[in-house]
């Protein structure tokens, strides 16, 4: 079985040496959920219904069952004997029987697209988002971006405004996530750099609080979604 097989609701869309991407279809059918369901474990299930609105409750049995199969085909291990927890920062990691391995992943959704990045020995962040109608993407900008991203942006005709905001802000998403800070971490404390913001596909970053450390980013983007993901050089 290849792994654009392992389930049916996810495909593979890009690959970097050892990092795979997947996306996950979350236009699920009655059949594809009940499905689903059957990879969490209990306390997964009970997260599952503590969900009072379905989406959300969708998104998530989704994108962790396809993750759980994912780790499972690549480790070539049971359900039973693969745990997934978080750290102190809320980040998560996975367990085989208990120890931690060396796979690291991240999870992203928004609509009806999910994304898992999946990268072996390195650590890796992953970030789509969709258009949501009258956002006010200046005003969240002010509050998000540095000094020269958000001069960047105001000089923009009001409808480019979106799509700057949400390049720039998945490759913030993406690295904050790869580090494992998430929003613990100011976004308006790094920019993204010049070339990125301007249009390349793909670049190298510092972040200044893991100094020593470069991180490629990379935009992910297609049509129907705004995507990004930032993975250690190692």
């Amino acid at each position: 079985m290849s792994l654009d097989l392992v389930c049916d609701w996810s495909r593979v869309i890009s690959r970097v040496e050892a990092l795979v991407i997947f996306h996950i279809d979350l236009r699920a059918d009655d059949d594809s959920l009940q499905q689903a369901k059957k990879w969490l474990h209990t306390n997964e299930l009970q997260r599952f219904e503590q969900f009072q609105i379905f989406e959300p409750k969708r998104e998530f049995a989704l994108c962790r069952s396809a993750l759980r199969n994912l780790l499972c085909y690549l480790h070539n291990i049971d359900n039973c004997q693969l745990s997934i927890v978080t750290d102190e920062h809320g980040k998560p990691y996975a367990l085989v029987n208990g120890n931690p391995i060396t796979t690291h992943f991240s999870v992203s959704h928004s609509g009806n697209h999910g994304l898992i990045g999946v990268a072996e020995g390195f650590r890796v962040g992953i970030d789509v988002e969709i258009d949501s109608e009258n956002r006010d993407y200046l005003g969240i900008a002010k509050k998000v971006f540095g000094s020269n991203e958000f001069a960047e942006m105001q000089s923009l005709d009001q409808e480019e405004h979106k799509d700057y905001f949400l390049r720039i802000w998945t490759f913030k998403e993406s690295i904050l996530k790869a580090i494992g800070t998430g929003l613990k971490t100011n976004p308006g404390e790094f920019e993204i750099p010049m070339d990125l913001r301007h249009g390349s596909q793909k670049g190298m970053i510092e972040f200044p609080k893991d100094s020593g450390i470069q991180w490629i980013l990379e935009d992910l983007s297609t049509t129907q979604y705004a995507a990004a993901m930032a993975y250690e050089v190692t």
